[in-house]
């Protein structure tokens, strides 16, 4: 549906219009409900790199955020935390989607992130820590640490 209304928007334009070149569609699930057994081994590595684009698009965004406290840095800060957030059942959720939740909750409050930063740093590490773990220490990870931010994150908040 999405592409034969693309083609339709491309035969229609003008000449004088700008060039619609077909959108990056990559990461939408367009695939069969139930996909064969060839095609989810050869998905698999294309989840995990877009999970490791998005948490090394936190850890950076961060950084930047850390060096240079400004509302372009924390925008996408912001972001990138909300958009691995939405993403992270499809990673798993468990631990990530917890951490997620904790992050934004501090984010969103009254509470400045400056003033918090040793735990938004906490939180930023328990990602790379999540995602460089087997399924044995993610599931360990989500009871010790995200029990222990979220608590502090009840306290900040």
């Amino acid at each position: 549906m999405i592409f034969s209304l693309i083609d339709r928007l491309k035969k229609n334009a003008s000449k004088d219009s700008p060039d619609l070149s077909t959108p990056d569609l990559s990461r939408l699930n367009l695939a069969p409900a139930e996909p064969k057994q060839e095609e989810s081994a050869s998905a698999a590595p294309d989840m995990t790199a877009w999970l490791e684009r998005d948490l090394d698009l936190i850890s950076t965004s961060w950084s930047a955020f850390s060096d240079d406290p400004s509302h372009k840095n924390w925008t996408e800060f912001s972001k990138a935390v909300h958009n691995l957030h939405g993403a992270s059942g499809v990673y798993g959720g468990g631990a990530l989607t917890r951490l997620t939740t904790s992050l934004q909750r501090l984010l969103t409050s009254q509470v400045s992130a400056m003033d918090n930063q040793a735990l938004v740093n906490l939180h930023v590490q328990a990602f790379q820590a999540w995602a460089h773990g087997n399924e044995e220490a993610r599931a360990e990870l989500a009871d010790a640490v995200c029990e222990a931010l979220e608590i502090q994150v009840r306290r900040v908040v």
